[in-house]
């Protein structure tokens, strides 16, 4: 009996302990999901922000370049003017970008944008020839036509992360 007694308050004092460390562990987690919220509202914030205010000056700078692009300038500053017109583009497409990732995130509606992937590809390569040419490399793309591969996703996102993969190889 004496040891039964002594087994039921070692497992008494044991559950205790369990319940103690449940209860500081449940705590714990409570404080980690705060930080992590505050630190999406911040991002949230950020990202807002970001697209925001960075799209008016970009894409008064895009016309600008675009104007530039169209008219008729001297040959001599012709590379410069389309350096500035794609470059432009690029970043107004970010900010582009940017603006409807924020309003995914605020509103929780999914992308449903269908397209073939060996468009963007030759698109990208289209778009990099002038850079690559600088650096002396030349790409070779060899697709079929007759059998695209659809992509349900971001055209932009994908152009851009198929442009990063090809200028840091």
């Amino acid at each position: 009996a004496r040891i039964a007694d002594f087994q039921k308050r070692i497992e008494s004092k044991s559950n205790r302990v369990d319940f103690e460390n449940e209860r500081l562990r449940n705590d714990k987690l409570h404080e980690i999901n705060a930080r992590l919220q505050s630190t999406l509202d911040d991002n949230e914030l950020f990202m807002r922000i970001l697209s925001h205010d960075l799209k008016n000056p970009l894409g008064s700078m895009y016309s600008v370049a675009n104007m530039l692009h169209e008219s008729d300038v001297p040959e001599s500053i012709q590379k410069e003017i389309q350096w500035i017109y794609k470059e432009s583009k690029r970043l107004h497409g970010f900010i582009e970008q940017l603006t409807r990732i924020c309003r995914l995130e605020n509103s929780w509606t999914p992308t449903d944008t269908s397209f073939n992937l060996n468009d963007a590809i030759a698109h990208t390569l289209n778009d990099i020839h002038s850079v690559a040419a600088q650096k002396e490399v030349s790409f070779t793309f060899e697709y079929s036509p007759l059998q695209p591969i659809s992509v349900s996703n971001d055209l932009p996102g994908i152009r851009e992360i198929i442009r990063n993969i090809l200028l840091t190889s």
